[in-house]
């Protein structure tokens, strides 16, 4: 995340799009979070949200927004991108896991899509194909901007890299630009 906040999509304004193209190059030990957020990266920076053996939960950033993909090695699916949202401080459907049955594998590409209608309502593609719909995933009063990590899951972590091809981020923006 590194523009600054106040450049982001307003969700009520109309529709957010946010599209990368990512590969990493291990599938096991790590933590991948792809997605829109409401929060800037720190210094400490933090995974938007973990999803480890049935439970989505904050990753250490505590935000208020996001749409997100996450791959956590940890989780029970772990094999497999979760389709994660938080609309107002509430994970939607924070005790189960959101698995869209398709995950990375090492070293290939996957181009991981995120629409965001001015309602609030969210679609997640990978590789052009809908995946996931969550109603009301986040507030219309919502400034998301890309937000991309990656780090060792906490059990057994190893190094990993994630490399971006491109990030697509398109939506109506607040009058100010400050």
């Amino acid at each position: 995340s590194q523009i600054l906040l106040a450049q982001g999509s307003l969700v009520s304004l109309g529709l957010t799009v946010f599209e990368a193209r990512v590969s990493i190059d291990v599938s096991t030990g790590c933590l991948v979070n792809v997605g829109l957020s409401d929060k800037l990266a720190t210094d400490d920076e933090h995974a938007l949200h973990t999803v480890k053996a049935g439970t989505i939960a904050d990753g250490g950033l505590t935000v208020t927004n996001t749409a997100e993909f996450v791959f956590d090695t940890e989780a029970t699916a772990a094999t497999e991108w979760h389709a994660v949202s938080e609309n107002a401080g509430t994970i939607v459907d924070a005790g189960v896991e959101s698995g869209v049955g398709s995950g990375p594998t090492a070293d290939t590409y996957q181009v991981l899509r995120i629409e965001i209608d001015a309602t609030g309502d969210t679609r997640y593609y990978i590789d052009g194909a809908l995946v996931d719909t969550e109603t009301t995933a986040v507030a219309t009063t919502a400034l998301l901007i890309p937000y991309l990590s990656i780090d060792g899951e906490d059990g057994t972590p190893v190094n990993a890299v994630m490399t971006v091809d491109y990030i697509y981020f398109s939506g109506a923006r607040p009058s100010s630009n400050a």
